[in-house]
């Protein structure tokens, strides 16, 4: 298999990486500068401003986004409204919306990057209307003499750190400033066609059998074909496949960056093949290790909050660690899918520390999100092997 370049390998300059800090400080300068901002005399309406500002913000680029929809190059492939408990789960048309209770936060879009005729260009558009629209609105109102104008300084200042993380494809910062530079053979490989976005939010919504058959058919001849390929290839029990595809394509065709999520994928692939006993530990346990590095200097944040770092703990012998941080990571994640590997784990967990009752709730809970989750049957064996286990010791 063809190694990926290893995640301590020099990495090249990144391009336009002061431009996010040179626009933080117009933005602080365009703030000081503004006639009707107190300033010290208005701290608390300006720290309000900027809470609700930001908030607002973040739904007006998820709106442009949505407005734009394939002109702009994307198209959702997971909605969330509310935050707080799960409420339901609805479909529209093919995404998965989610619904919780407290508004605080609208509306959320979770997006993927389409196959679209000059795609380039529409993925720029995209970016600088969902930087523009805000910010534009922020400056306009903060030279007003209403109390809208302590907006402002959110409304400006959520589109900039927007753009803070270009490295990652489908961002912000990626569109503007990383995908009108990028290598012509890099966008097609990103972008999903029909059937590949398809599969993107049947596997967002935990829709396995919808997934794999969008798929049927369909060559792992691009990037995202094999991430797509291998994701199912992992719900299905298949993760030696889903290491020997992720491990091998990408590297093979020499591109970079890779796709958004793989080295996630990987690092589960790895563990979940270790934890099921379909391929040597060590070599699984290799190949963990490789996606878990990559995702901790890529997508550090993602990856905390993701089910990987409590299964490593859970196949490390640290069981309660691996509970405190399933835990964690269920109160973050939304796709039904993630939210169902985290249940699993914490379920094995719970199961190793000798909670049965909670144990059997929590994977009730996964086969409820996931029906068709392969793992659920492996964490169901460990927790009725076990008890036996002990009692025979």
């Amino acid at each position: 298999m063809t190694q990926p370049p290893a995640p301590g390998a020099p990495r090249r300059p990144a391009r336009f990486r002061v431009l996010p800090f040179l626009l933080g400080l117009g933005a602080a300068a365009l703030t000081s500068v503004a006639p009707n901002l107190g300033h010290g005399r208005d701290a608390f309406a300006l720290l309000a401003g900027l809470f609700v500002g930001a908030l607002l913000a973040v739904q007006l680029q998820a709106l442009v986004g949505l407005a734009l929809g394939r002109l702009g190059g994307t198209a959702p492939a997971l909605l969330m409204i509310g935050a707080g408990r799960l409420l339901g789960v609805r479909r529209l048309r093919g995404v998965t919306l989610l619904v919780r209770p407290i508004p605080l936060v609208p509306l959320l879009v979770g997006e993927a990057v389409v196959a679209v005729d000059r795609l380039r260009p529409r993925l720029f558009l995209n970016g600088l209307l969902r930087v523009a629209v805000p910010a534009g609105l922020g400056v306009a109102l903060m030279w007003t003499d209403t109390p809208l104008r302590y907006l402002g300084t959110g409304l400006l200042l959520v589109p900039l750190l927007l753009l803070t993380a270009p490295r990652t494809p489908g961002t912000i910062g990626w569109m503007l400033l990383r995908a009108p530079f990028a290598d012509a053979g890099l966008l097609p490989q990103l972008a999903l066609g029909e059937r590949e976005l398809t599969a993107q939010r049947a596997l967002m919504g935990a829709r396995v059998a919808e997934a794999r058959a969008a798929l049927d058919g369909v060559p792992a001849d691009t990037l995202s074909r094999v991430r797509l390929h291998a994701a199912v290839d992992v719900v299905s029990g298949r993760y030696a496949e889903a290491v020997e595809a992720l491990l091998g394509a990408p590297g093979a065709r020499g591109l970079a960056p890779r796709v958004p999520g793989e080295e996630l994928l990987l690092a589960r692939a790895g563990l979940l093949a270790a934890e099921a006993g379909v391929m040597p530990r060590e070599d699984a346990l290799a190949a963990a290790a490789i996606g878990v590095a990559l995702a901790g200097e890529r997508t550090p944040r993602l990856l905390a909050a993701t089910d990987i770092l409590a299964t490593q703990a859970l196949l490390n012998g640290r069981a309660a660690d691996a509970a405190l941080l399933a835990r964690g990571a269920l109160r973050r994640m939304s796709d039904q899918l993630t939210r169902a590997y985290c249940l699993c784990t914490l379920a094995a967990a719970q199961s190793v520390t000798g909670d049965q009752p909670a144990a059997r709730a929590n994977l009730a809970q996964a086969r409820a999100l996931a029906p068709e989750l392969a793992r659920i049957a492996t964490v169901e064996r460990l927790i009725d092997e076990l008890p036996l286990m002990r009692d025979r010791v």
